[in-house]
């Protein structure tokens, strides 16, 4: 019987350190699982976990800049083009054509 509460503390041991130190993920591209797992190594010795709390700020600080940038495109655009098309107007305006001279005034 001893040797049973051995084996059976073995293996709640040996299942407390797979779910402290491992994480599986399907479905992934081996080369993007290689780069996390090099990522990990190199910048985190071997810590997934803090690689993926990093790789998740890194997206929130993206999606945040994205939409400081982007966000109001359509408008800068509209802007932009507004700018130009006003501009043009002025130039036509003051460009005068005189014996074969282009004069702007």
């Amino acid at each position: 019987m001893r040797m049973d509460e051995e084996k059976i503390e073995r293996v709640k041991e040996f299942k407390e350190n797979v779910e402290k130190k491992f994480l599986v993920i399907n479905r992934i591209d081996p080369k993007v699982r290689q780069a996390f797992v090099d990522l990990s190594n190199d910048g985190f010795c071997g810590d997934y976990g803090q690689v993926l709390h990093w790789l998740m700020e890194q997206a929130n600080e993206y999606q945040f800049m994205k939409t400081q940038i982007f966000g109001d495109v359509d408008i800068k655009l509209n802007y932009i083009i507004n700018l130009l098309e006003n501009n043009e107007n002025k130039t036509q305006e003051k460009t005068i054509k005189t014996f074969g001279k282009i004069l702007k005034i």
